[in-house]
């Protein structure tokens, strides 16, 4: 039996990722999703509904551990991502906020990857706008687990996000 265990679907714009999804999810003995729009959406596109299930998150399971942190006292985590939307504005608005914390909280800035491979670009762009004494003040992380996450966030001073999980966590 296949089990689909704790997703969100959608948005599924295309006629092709509707019949995909269906498809797929189809096969399953028995689905979780993490909302009800998930559940909805499942429905309209044909899935039996007596095989859907709404649950918590999964990440809500994870538990804080109390490790010494290896990252600066005092600091701030930011996480970006490209989102449609996204705009100059944005970043540069990203930009300012961490030259005031830099100059009038004296936090060093971590700047967050959570997809490394997708967040990294935009975070090293960030960093390289910023002039260099500030610069010098802010790093990129890219943990490597939830729970090496979990203790660069419990950590921090203040956490500003734009991912679902990165605020959960």
């Amino acid at each position: 039996p296949i089990f689909i265990y704790a997703t969100s679907v959608g948005p599924l714009k295309r006629k092709s990722s509707q019949y995909l999804t269906k498809l797929v999810y189809g096969y399953a003995s028995m689905i979780t999703v993490r909302d009800a729009q998930s559940k909805q959406l499942l429905k309209k596109i044909g899935i039996n509904e007596q095989k859907i299930y709404t649950t918590s998150d999964p990440v809500f399971l994870l538990y804080k551990r109390h490790n010494p942190t290896p990252y600066p006292k005092k600091y701030l985590t930011i996480s970006i991502r490209d989102a449609s939307g996204y705009n100059k504005h944005i970043f540069n608005s990203f930009l300012e906020l961490i030259k005031i914390i830099n100059s009038q909280y004296h936090l060093h800035v971590s700047l967050v990857a959570m997809q490394e491979d997708i967040d990294k670009p935009i975070l090293q762009n960030l960093r390289q706008n910023l002039p260099d004494k500030i610069r010098q003040n802010c790093s990129i992380i890219a943990p490597h687990s939830a729970f090496e996450l979990i203790n660069l966030l419990q950590n921090s001073q203040v956490n500003i996000g734009m991912r679902l999980h990165y605020l959960i966590m």
